[in-house]
């Protein structure tokens, strides 16, 4: 991959009107101020269409290899909750200070400001119900899950908990689904795309075992438009959720016409 800041402020300069964010930026990575300005430059560069997405950080490879700790989950997510104690003031106009273990700050000066009214949304990645989605509740405008569409009516009820226990209207945080999805004007052709996408990674999909490749189509939007379209009609924004984000690892849509809500888009 790419450095996601570096890139994002390349696609600002290129484009006009997609929103741009990372999905999710690792906390870990970065130091939370050092983040906030990022964040905050890459919304003037693109004249109001930046957005902070950041997660607790999960890749151990990824971590060991460029020299950063990786700490078990629960401190991690400690570290995301200070965190956002410095990136959401700094996004909202304020100078915060702050004096912890890991972060500090002394009024953190945040200027020039963003260019969105408000500042940037916050998009918190995760869908832990204990504590992921009590920092949702608390600091993030938006919010991404990666868990089984039938799982979504249970963590929409325990978000629905914690706006609660902060005074929050849980229908102000919006929340999508992340999927990764191959698209085709036929299913035929969506399972081609599949097996090539496969194939150029040394994974013959005919030769492997039933239970890996149904683990496989588990993980995939499959088909043409209108079996995707449905599925995610029916077991995604049916059941409570106001958007989709999908990955496109296979390009088999050249021929496709697919017709997504306003909120659906491409990361």
């Amino acid at each position: 991959m790419l450095e996601a800041y570096t890139l994002l402020g390349a696609l600002a300069a290129g484009t006009e009107r997609v929103s741009l964010s990372t999905l999710v930026a690792g906390n870990t990575y970065r130091n939370p101020a050092l983040l906030a300005k990022m964040v905050t430059t890459l919304d003037v560069v693109s004249r109001g269409r930046a957005l902070a997405g950041i997660g607790a950080g999960w890749f151990d490879v990824e971590h060991r290899g460029y020299g950063f700790e990786f700490l078990p989950l629960g401190e991690r997510l400690g570290r995301l909750e200070k965190a956002l104690q410095i990136i959401h003031p700094m996004l909202r106009g304020k100078r915060p200070s702050f004096e912890g273990a890991f972060y500090r700050a002394s009024e953190a000066l945040n200027e020039p400001p963003p260019v969105r009214a408000g500042g940037p949304p916050i998009l918190i990645g995760d869908t832990g119900e204990k504590r992921t989605l009590r920092l949702v509740a608390e600091f993030a405008d938006e919010s991404n899950w990666t868990c089984p569409p039938s799982d979504v009516p249970r963590k929409l009820e325990a978000l629905e908990r914690h706006c609660a226990d902060v005074g929050r209207d849980r229908a102000s945080i919006g929340v999508s689904w992340l999927g990764s999805m191959i698209l085709a004007p036929t299913p035929e052709e969506a399972e081609r795309a599949r097996d090539g996408f496969l194939h150029r990674r040394g994974i013959d999909f005919a030769k492997l075992p039933e239970n890996m490749q149904r683990t496989i189509d588990q993980a995939l939007l499959l088909g043409d438009a209108d079996t995707v379209g449905e599925f995610l009609q029916d077991r995604v924004l049916g059941v409570g959720l106001d958007g989709v984000i999908v990955n496109l690892p296979a390009d088999a849509t050249r021929r496709a016409a697919w017709s997504g809500p306003a909120s659906c888009s491409a990361a």
